[in-house]
């Protein structure tokens, strides 16, 4: 498998957040937060260009939070 090296500076603080995600999901290395998180943002690019909504939804007491990012918003289709 090939394989490519990115680098980049962060803050401690951006440092420390990546450290958290890796220990909250038990992910060994850093690349792993990446790559999660990278699908993650392939995933809502491709949902908001097809026009749809992202957000989480809680069932149980029917509440309903849309994530909204300037970025996904530029990607969205332009309302007519």
């Amino acid at each position: 498998m090939s394989t490519s090296s990115i680098s980049y500076e962060i803050s401690p603080q951006e440092a420390a957040r990546i450290q958290a995600l890796k220990a909250a999901c038990k992910f060994e290395t850093d690349a792993q937060v990446f790559n999660h998180a990278l699908s993650l943002l392939q995933w809502a690019f491709a949902e908001r260009r097809a026009g749809r909504t992202i957000g989480a939804v809680d069932e149980r007491a029917g509440i309903y939070a849309e994530y909204l990012s300037p970025e996904l918003e530029a990607v969205a289709p332009r309302k007519s």
